[in-house]
């Protein structure tokens, strides 16, 4: 079974689905083996997937112990595929490590009164997305973070400061991510909801300036780079 790019109601049912064979039968155990690819960023996709095993574990009462993630790499469109193995099988699929050698906007989180999702299973919250951001730049301890806070229209610079200031200390204290990697930026004004990019970046380049964005591929250049001297 695959979930892709696909609404609400349907990522449920599949979900749903699953879950029902893992709970007739004991002795199965669940993988949700996703792979990234088209216009969703990394940290948003492990939003999503997260967002899945909370659904089986919350909604549908599948033990948490029963259920791994895996990341399997890229592909040209993301998908999730839904794994039953039994208990002491073998699994043919295994985490593939994805270092950073370019720099790579890994989420964009929207925020504000108004911009939450009308029916969503991923993980949307500030917080929430940074749990992944800060284990995807511990994994690359030779990166740095940017954060990167696009205010919406009529609202002020300054409250998007204290957004961004606010997040690098919960990513300071909460995940020990030291401040010398973490640069923060207000960006562009947005028509709509505000939102905040996080960004993994090699270490030695620096945002000059904030310019449009163009769009939600993880490559997408918010930001034209510079190289320290």
């Amino acid at each position: 079974m695959v979930i892709g790019n696909e609404r609400a109601e349907m990522e449920m049912a599949r979900l749903h689905a699953f879950a029902e064979e893992l709970n007739r039968d004991v002795n199965l155990r669940g993988y949700l083996v996703v792979y990234s690819g088209g216009r969703f960023s990394r940290g948003h996709i492990l939003r999503k997937v997260h967002g899945y095993l909370d659904r089986l574990v919350n909604d549908r009462a599948v033990s948490p112990n029963r259920v791994e993630i895996i990341e399997a790499g890229e592909r040209e469109v993301y998908a999730t595929e839904l794994w039953l193995v039994p208990n002491g099988g073998t699994f043919p699929i295994r985490p593939v490590a994805e270092s950073v050698k370019a720099p790579l906007m890994f989420d964009r989180v929207f925020y504000g009164v108004g911009c939450e999702p009308e029916v969503s299973i991923d993980l949307y919250e500030l917080d929430e997305g940074l749990k992944f951001w800060a284990k995807a730049l511990a994994e690359n301890s030779h990166a740095n973070g940017w954060i990167i806070v696009n205010p919406k229209r009529r609202s002020s610079r300054g409250s998007a400061l204290r957004v961004a200031n606010r997040t690098k200390r919960m990513l300071m204290q909460n995940y020990k991510i030291g401040s010398q990697r973490l640069m923060i930026r207000v960006g562009e004004w947005q028509d709509e909801c505000s939102n905040v990019e996080f960004w993994v970046v090699p270490a030695g380049m620096v945002p000059s300036r904030a310019t449009p964005n163009n769009g939600m591929h993880p490559t997408a250049n918010s930001v034209d780079l510079t190289r320290e001297t």
